[in-house]
């Protein structure tokens, strides 16, 4: 809980804040014993957006790719509030492993890929080793919560399933941004495997932070790839005919993959 002068500050903070909106006719229904109830939560929130605030301030005139950065601290972010429902009700209760451990191993894929190879990463510093951290980050705060004594037993299993047949479904269609075969599927089968991570997710009623994160995020790298999906492109040169072409399903794939992650955050 935070001390009483920090309560204060988001107690005035939000309240402010509701000052601020009503002059645009919209109204917040805040209450000063409202906000101290949940002054943590708001504080937290203000901290994400602090945080969010100072990637794109160091980045000076950040390319579009930074919303790949953003997406990824929002998403952890999310992480770390289901851990911290966790610590506050002391239970583990409603809260199934399965959705945790897919976003799991979504999130290995794709470090393994972004890790080796430099072909899906934000062109900005944060691409030099942010963005990496953030996802390892990611995945220690998940490995704290799988290690939890009394979580819900993977009852669940059917989900697997779905995560097994999107990574085989990456090795049949993905990008080339990495011009490595393994790295490439890597990255894709991270995307597919993360639509049945956030559909099994979005089952769970206890989880609103962790899926408004989800939501957010997803709609950012949405926007980032409908502008960089012909970069995704597939090109070949027939050596007989002297041919080039173009190969645009794996730029669709991935415009599909992160529609249908949005979809499922938002069913």
């Amino acid at each position: 809980m935070p001390s009483h002068s920090v309560v204060n500050v988001v107690v005035d903070s939000a309240l402010a804040l509701q000052t601020v909106m009503q002059v645009f006719g919209v109204e917040l229904p805040y209450t000063a014993a409202a906000v101290k109830r949940r002054s943590g939560e708001i504080l937290a929130y203000q901290s994400m957006v602090a945080v969010l605030v100072a990637v794109v301030v160091v980045a000076g005139t950040p390319s579009l790719s930074v919303l790949i950065t953003l997406a990824a601290i929002v998403q952890m972010f999310g992480f770390v509030m289901v851990s911290w429902k966790v610590d506050d009700q002391g239970s583990f209760a409603g809260i199934p492993r399965v959705p945790l451990q897919l976003h799991v191993v979504a999130i290995i894929f794709r470090l393994i890929a972004t890790i080796t190879h430099l072909g899906y990463l934000p062109t900005d510093y944060t691409g030099e080793g942010v963005v990496q951290l953030v996802d390892v980050g990611a995945l220690v705060v998940l490995f704290g919560l799988l290690a939890r004594r009394g979580a819900a037993p993977a009852a669940q299993q059917s989900w697997w399933t779905y995560a097994l047949g999107a990574a085989g479904l990456a090795l049949a269609v993905h990008p080339e941004l990495n011009r490595c075969r393994w790295a490439d599927w890597c990255w894709m089968a991270g995307v597919l495997v993360e639509i049945v991570a956030v559909a099994a997710t979005s089952e769970i009623q206890t989880t609103q932070h962790l899926m408004g994160c989800i939501l957010a995020a997803k709609a950012m790298l949405l926007v980032f790839w409908m502008e960089a999906y012909p970069q995704l492109r597939v090109v070949t040169h027939d050596r007989v005919t002297g041919v080039i072409r173009n190969n645009l399903m794996p730029s669709y794939a991935v415009l599909l993959a992160f529609s249908a992650q949005l979809l499922c955050a938002a069913w």
